[in-house]
């Protein structure tokens, strides 16, 4: 009698579409950055775009330190990192959680390299607390996005 085979692959990486995985971090990356004016007009009002530069950018300075923009950026990235995760793992037709997690993982990285740019920590930063809450609920919010998926395909997650 012969061994069954294994439901899922063997290694952390096998069965993974890195090309879609990419695309869905830098998919994260893109929302999240268009998402960032809605609120920024919701928080802080049409002043955060209208009047002169040096007005505009105290405006800006204090808006995103606004424990409003603080709440509202964190959910609304959440929200996005976990619809990119769900169209990463239902492109990918397999292993949809591990594509949702690694889709999480790669937007953090993708991140981190985005603050190697000269500029990128000029400004008001947030707090150190909001950064790390932040980078503790992507993961989750990827596996999530890729649950929904596997919920939504039928499959087995």
């Amino acid at each position: 009698m012969s061994s069954p085979c294994p439901v899922e692959p063997d290694g952390l990486f096998d069965g993974l579409r890195w090309s879609l995985i990419l695309g869905g971090a830098v998919l994260d990356h893109v929302l999240s950055f268009l998402a960032l004016l809605p609120i920024l007009v919701l928080v802080g009002g049409t002043e955060a775009l209208s009047g002169d530069e040096e007005s505009v950018n105290r405006v800006i300075d204090q808006t995103v330190l606004a424990p409003e923009f603080l709440l509202w950026s964190l959910i609304v990235g959440v929200l996005i990192t976990s619809c990119a995760a769900f169209w990463v793992a239902r492109r990918a037709g397999v292993l949809p959680l591990r594509h949702g997690g690694w889709t999480a993982v790669a937007a953090l990285m993708l991140g981190a390299v985005f603050l190697l740019f000269p500029g990128a920590t000029s400004g008001p930063q947030p707090p150190l607390w909001y950064v790390f809450l932040g980078y503790a609920f992507m993961i989750p919010a990827g596996v999530f996005g890729g649950w929904l998926a596997a919920r939504a395909s039928g499959k087995n997650a």
